[in-house]
């Protein structure tokens, strides 16, 4: 009975670590499409990377930009595992870049507030981002 008792507590309390930061072990970054157009054009004026938590064990790697993107100041941000290691190393302010929209959320009217991007690297990958801050 102790047995049993002692293998369910070591099975709860392993489960309960297991719960840590999501990975996407084995999925590759996308890549975009031969003949897919990005017409926007970036220009990469700043690079932030940072870990922003929401509680105690509840942390997010993030991987901010600040660009020049359709003529106006913005700040994307999205998923530090997107970029890959290589592609935060090749990209340095004066990067240029293309991009397309991917998705318009109509929250706020004349803004691109929170609308998405698809931000495209040299070698063809995607980086889906966001628009979390305008500059004048």
């Amino acid at each position: 009975m102790k047995k049993t008792v002692a293998i369910l507590f070591l099975l709860v309390l392993s489960l309960s670590l297991a719960h840590g930061q999501k990975s996407r072990y084995g999925q590759p970054p996308p890549i975009a499409a031969p003949g897919t157009d990005f017409p926007i054009h970036v220009h990469i004026s700043g690079i932030h990377f940072f870990t922003q938590c929401y509680g105690r064990n509840d942390c997010v790697d993030v991987f901010r930009i600040d660009a020049l993107l359709d003529g106006k100041k913005v700040e994307l941000s999205g998923d530090l595992g997107m970029p890959s290691k290589q592609h935060r190393a090749e990209i340095v302010p004066g990067s240029n870049l293309q991009a397309r929209l991917w998705k318009d959320s109509h929250k706020i009217e004349g803004t691109p507030m929170f609308q998405v991007y698809e931000l495209v690297w040299p070698d063809r990958t995607v980086w889906l981002c966001t628009v979390t801050g305008i500059s004048e």
